[in-house]
């Protein structure tokens, strides 16, 4: 059951709240009627939630929330008030409500939305709690690995390293990953590290190398390195995850053993003659394994912690010890930092903390947590601690602390809220609308520009079922609607037609996404609308203006073919469809010279093929060229007919361009002047006596 604390300065609407609110069974509410009040009650009494009023006397809803923010961060609040200026709105959302309502109407549905609300409020906050902890500690485990852990692909591009690689190498994150960065390794060892990792495979995809490598410096350093080769479902390979850690002291302190070894067994060799002498040689080699091993030890602890801040704290948290490292987060000198007490470097708001902290200590237990430290210069650095606490014989004597430097961390986490009110600004500003609604279609939110689409403010449409569909269109969209909320489905890019506040139409297109919970469970649609009027209008009047070309094509007295830049028949009119026989719905759409058949029963190019022709292709086509102005060609062919007789047809070919001068087709008129011939051969003849000529066919 989610306790709730409401608070507002009307008891009765407070009584009729907590009756609707309780009746549910998942409520337990408590009322109090000023925000006085409910601060000094909360520090006494935890809350899941809880439920402001705006306007109230002594202190208002907003005074009360950012006192709740400051002592209580993750805590949800609701705004519930009968004030809906966009002003309180914006600066309720600004200092961290997690919803704003707007009483009014019917109590019922209102408080049943409030509940909701509350119930969402408190799911978001401790869902994200839990991802904040998880990621926390996934961060703190791999950041606090001593070992150098690094990802990348296999062209050797970085996709991930901790920090240990990184102060390993000298080198920041940005200059790693996303590049191809590689350690230097010496040219005889090149080849056993590239067959290393050749011998990776999707059976075998773990091994280990002990290989040297060169620092920037020139120092020759030795690591150890486990890979992972990682395959895809297919088999693939994807990358690699390395795990290595520095072994070049280990393996000095083995080639020291081995000189060691090899300077006792000359010695035994030496003193074989008497075993006194032995014996003291053997002496002597306990000794230098003893102190090898105590010189191993510290170098480990060394290793481990030199790249971190350090310090060593007696039983009353005095400082006894500091690293180099930790001196400079501070700004400090390690002599100026000595003997002062943990306490002098604690940011005030802190003490409480750090006496939990403390007493976590003193009963033995291990501890990490976040802490500011004052710096020399004034200035706060922000830092992970691991602590360990030291006894001696059960008493606590004191803590070795690990201090590791986050502030990049937190400046990450200033920049993603930052982010967040871009995201916001953006939205608010963008050309669409906006809109949210809950699972019942019910509007939560609309963004400003709603006013200069619909004609309606946002404060209209925020819990109603407004809709702003034609009568035309509102059948259509109603059912798209429904079966959207029913079936929990996504629509895109819906056109519809709109009707304004004022009565003036206009045509818009509509998107919607609905959103999960973890539980998969619909909570919200979030729904895109653009006005589309401007591209409606143009597509209009491009459809009058297609309509008015195909009448004129159509109606010329010449038989007449229009082309695209493909050779696909555009228009063929009807003209040429008397003179051809063949119907425009079985010509329109065709290429590949389709046109050509009906007059010379054969596939090859046409006159209004050869407009960007040379001369001598042209002449390869047509034997009657009458004459050729710029790129308009006018022609004369004879066709031959059945029995003898002949056709002759008179054509002119020309391109088209559009508005920008590119060509978009050529059109071809044809006219039969097969009459006309004929009749000028039978005058001719009747004036010379001779023969009919004939005119060379095409």
């Amino acid at each position: 059951m989610i306790s709730v604390m409401y608070v507002d300065d009307e008891p009765a609407l407070l009584e009729i709240g907590k009756l609707f609110l309780e009746k549910s069974g998942q409520f337990r509410v408590d009322t109090v009627t000023s925000a006085p009040e409910a601060l000094q009650k909360i520090k006494s009494v935890p809350y899941d939630a809880i439920v402001s009023d705006y306007q109230m006397p002594e202190m208002d809803g907003i005074a009360f929330l950012k006192e709740i923010r400051a002592e209580f961060p993750d805590l949800p609040f609701i705004i519930f008030t009968g004030k809906g200026r966009e002003d309180v709105v914006i600066e309720a959302f600004e200092n961290g409500a997690d919803f704003y309502l707007q009483k009014g109407g019917t109590p019922t549905p209102q408080f049943f939305e409030l509940g909701h609300k509350i119930i969402a409020a408190v799911r978001r906050r401790q869902a994200e709690k839990a991802f904040l902890e998880s990621e926390a500690r996934y961060r703190n485990v791999v950041e606090d690995q001593t070992e150098f852990i690094c990802r990348f692909l296999p062209n050797v591009t970085h996709v991930f390293v901790n920090g240990a690689y990184c102060r390993y190498f000298n080198k920041t994150r940005d200059e790693i990953i996303g590049n191809k960065f590689k350690p230097y390794i010496p040219r005889m060892e090149q080849d056993l590290v590239r067959d290393h990792f050749l011998s990776l495979t999707r059976k075998n995809p773990v091994a280990s190398i002990d290989h040297r490598i060169i620092m920037p410096d020139g120092e020759i350093r030795w690591q150890r390195w486990s890979d992972r080769a990682i395959f895809n479902d297919e088999g693939t390979l994807v990358e690699y995850q390395s795990v290595g850690r520095d072994i070049t002291e280990t393996r000095r302190s083995e080639d020291e053993l081995r000189i060691i070894n090899d300077e006792l067994h000359a010695a035994y060799e030496q003193v074989a003659a008497t075993e006194e002498e032995l014996r003291q040689n053997y002496d002597e080699l306990n000794k230098k394994e003893q102190k090898l091993r105590e010189s191993e030890e510290n170098y480990r602890r060394i290793v481990e912690t030199a790249y971190e801040g350090i310090w060593v704290l007696d039983s009353e948290f005095r400082i006894e010890q500091v690293n180099q490292r930790m001196a400079e987060m501070l700004g400090y000198q390690p002599d100026e930092i000595r003997g002062r007490f943990i306490t002098d470097f604690i940011h005030a708001d802190d003490f409480p903390d750090h006496e939990y902290h403390a007493s976590v200590r003193r009963k033995g237990e291990r501890d990490r947590y976040e802490r500011r430290y004052l710096r020399k210069n004034g200035t706060w650095l922000w830092t992970l601690v691991s602590v360990t606490p030291v006894f001696n014989d059960d008493e606590f004597a004191g803590s070795f602390a690990m201090v590791t430097d986050i502030s990049e961390r937190k400046s990450a986490e200033e920049a993603l809220r930052k982010s967040e009110r871009l995201y916001r600004t953006i939205v608010e500003t963008a050309p669409g609308m906006l809109v949210i609604c809950d699972p019942r279609g019910r509007n939560l939110y609309l963004s400003s520009n709603c006013k200069n689409i619909t004609g309606y403010g946002p404060k209209e449409l925020i819990g109603k079922f407004v809709w702003w569909v034609h009568d035309d269109d509102r059948q259509r969209m109603e059912v798209l609607l429904q079966d959207a909320l029913k079936n929990q489905t996504r629509g895109r890019n819906v056109e519809f037609k709109g009707v304004k506040k004022d009565g003036e139409i206009w045509f818009g297109s509509q998107s919607w996404e609905p959103i999960r919970d973890t539980q998969g469970s619909v909570i919200q649609f979030v729904i895109q609308v653009i006005d589309i009027t401007d591209r409606r209008n143009m597509e209009e009047t491009l459809k009058q203006s297609e309509n008015r070309f195909s009448d004129i094509i159509n109606n010329l007295p010449d038989a007449t073919l229009v082309i695209d830049p493909d050779g696909k028949v555009i228009a063929w009119n009807k003209a040429i469809e008397d003179l051809t026989g063949v119907k425009a719905e079985d010509m329109v759409g065709k290429g590949n010279y389709e046109y050509a058949l009906p007059f010379y029963q054969n596939r090859r190019p046409i006159l209004i093929d050869l407009i960007f022709k040379p001369d001598e292709e042209i002449a390869k086509n047509y034997s009657d060229i009458l004459r050729k102005e710029r790129e308009v060609l006018i022609a004369r062919t004879t066709l031959p007919q059945p029995k003898g007789k002949r056709s002759v047809l008179w054509a002119k070919a020309s391109p088209l361009y559009d508005d920008r001068g590119t060509v978009i087709g050529a059109i071809e008129s044809i006219r039969d002047i097969t009459e006309r011939e004929e009749l000028r051969d039978i005058t001719e003849h009747q004036e010379t006596g001779g023969a009919l000529k004939n005119s060379p066919a095409a």
